[in-house]
């Protein structure tokens, strides 16, 4: 597994128990351990190694998990009492593909603007907060990959991506993003409105939050790429071309 910021993780098991061991850059991750977790033992390159302070089973937590796994996931983002707004925010939402993936194409960075431009004009994304509400503690890929089992009840893992301040909005939708898409679907002979589809749809919803639901899937999809290696960011490529084509997945789910 990998945090959207660049950090890696691994899980396994050995004679001492179950561990976590989260290994990269200092600047991708952030220490929020809490009183579930204790730190076992740090390697040469920065890598710790997480074990669970009192023992007790671990285990993975699947997409589909229940929407009140959120509120354990954020309750520890709030106890980094973050202070800057998140860089979409900053430094303006079509740069995003690029701050996430450096490595992007050019030709992937395009459609990536040109994504963005279109949500803007058609769904009214925007970078600026909405004036009746306070941001709240953010952090990229928010969703069950940061969160564990520990003897069947939600944990969020001992390291975490860092976190921003942004919207409550983004907290929603990069949560609908993580537990409830499905795709992109690259298969040949597959119609362009089925590449891209979601577990629940949303006939409730504004049109903006449908839109910053798309968005935070191309920059998932982003984050994927940067994951693979691939710097074509093939699926982004389909979410885009969905997207542009005036084809709306969330009310098709």
């Amino acid at each position: 597994m990998r945090f959207w910021s660049g950090a890696d993780l691994a899980y396994g098991k050995d004679h001492l128990g179950a561990a976590v061991v989260i290994m990269g850059p200092e600047d991708a991750r952030i220490a929020l351990p809490g009183a579930v977790w204790r730190r076992d033992h740090v390697r040469d390159d920065g890598a710790v190694t997480w074990r669970l302070a009192e023992g007790g089973d671990l285990a993975r937590i699947q997409p589909s998990c229940p929407d009140e796994y959120a509120e354990v996931l954020f309750d520890r983002l709030t106890l980094a009492r973050p202070a800057t707004l998140h860089p979409g925010l900053v430094d303006g939402l079509q740069n995003e593909a690029l701050r996430l993936y450096p490595d992007l194409s050019d030709d992937a960075v395009l459609r990536f603007e040109a994504l963005v431009a279109y949500l803007r004009e058609h769904f009214g994304l925007t970078e600026s907060l909405p004036t009746e509400e306070q941001p709240v503690p953010f952090v990229d890929g928010f969703g069950p990959e940061l969160l564990v089992l520990v003897d069947d009840e939600p944990c969020a893992l001992p390291e975490l991506p860092p976190v921003h301040l942004a919207p409550g909005v983004w907290l929603e939708s990069m949560w609908w993003v993580s537990t409830r898409l499905i795709g992109p679907d690259t298969s040949d002979g597959m119609p362009p409105e089925d590449r891209l589809q979601f577990s629940d749809a949303l006939p409730d919803a504004s049109r903006a939050f449908e839109g910053l639901v798309y968005y935070q899937a191309a920059r998932a999809m982003v984050a994927w790429a940067a994951w693979e290696g691939d710097s074509e960011g093939r699926f982004l490529r389909v979410i885009s071309d969905i997207v542009l084509g005036g084809i709306r997945p969330l009310r098709r789910s």
